[in-house]
């Protein structure tokens, strides 16, 4: 396996991403303001570029395989960091297939005795029992879900503006930080895509659906999905949902908290005590 610095590849490939959009936003014939009492020019980024719309969608695919063929290169040729946090979970995700039982917990918290939750380990347990335990595994598994958050905002926002989607997919696959965080494998990596469902299950009132994403979102990372639980209860009062539909909310928040309530039960209550000594300083 080898390791390299991802920071001197994405710095070779990066003009190529910007040269690609800035020929994509700046190219075209500019638009014509509406308003009749202006009477200069529409700079707006004009999407179509003066062609018809199968040329404008092959080229924004195009763009978007150049980006991912950039993205993936380095992971397939070998090129990513397998640091403590990659071989802690890969040995996590081993021992729960060793023992016979899945782990209830997940990678420790910045609070001693404090765990994630276990979804990060449950989901590398599918790549690790269809093809094994070598790290490009878990990696390329890893830059599946980043590459999945970009598509998945593109979908969303194709409802309400196709180009505004198009812009997403081009931003995202041409965007050297979110190559970079698909060249290495962690849990937190989990978020953008819960947070996009969070956040669309909210808007249209989907709230069993929400309240599972945002505690979900605890797997991932705690200390952002605090902020999940007073927009939840804001949108829930505002919009005066039934009874019938906060319990089944509530339930789907609960639920995914069974594990490490499991655990806290086997182990005398360890990351109760260890948060209320925490809070007590």
């Amino acid at each position: 396996l080898t390791l390299a610095d991802p920071n001197r590849h994405f710095s070779l490939n990066a003009p190529l991403f910007f040269d690609c959009l800035s020929f994509i936003l700046f190219t075209g014939q500019p638009k014509k303001s509406k308003n009749k009492n202006y009477s200069g020019r529409d700079f707006r980024p004009d999407l179509n570029m003066g062609v018809g719309s199968f040329q404008s969608r092959t080229l924004v695919v195009l763009v978007c395989l150049i980006g991912l063929l950039v993205g993936l290169w380095p992971i397939v040729s070998g090129m990513f960091p397998v640091t403590f946090d990659q071989g802690r979970d890969w040995l996590w995700v081993k021992n729960q297939f060793d023992l016979g039982r899945p782990s209830l917990i997940g990678p420790a918290g910045s609070i001693r005795g404090v765990f994630f939750g276990p979804l990060w380990f449950w989901l590398l347990a599918v790549p690790y029992l269809i093809i094994g335990g070598h790290p490009l595994v878990m990696t390329l598994f890893n830059a599946l879900i980043v590459y999945s958050g970009i598509v998945l905002a593109a979908l969303i926002f194709k409802k309400h503006d196709q180009k505004l989607a198009w812009l997403i997919l081009i931003l995202g696959f041409g965007s050297p930080a979110l190559h970079g965080l698909a060249n290495h494998a962690f849990s937190q990596h989990l978020l953008p895509i819960l947070t996009l469902l969070f956040i669309y299950s909210l808007v249209k009132n989907k709230f069993v659906w929400a309240s599972l994403a945002a505690s979900l979102m605890w797997h991932a990372e705690p200390p952002i999905a605090v902020f999940s639980v007073p927009l939840l209860i804001y949108r829930a009062i505002k919009q005066k949902i039934s009874l019938r539909v906060m319990t089944l909310a509530l339930l789907a928040f609960v639920i995914p908290f069974l594990p490490l309530l499991a655990f806290d039960l086997r182990h005398d209550w360890i990351q109760l005590r260890s948060l209320l000594d925490f809070l007590a300083g």
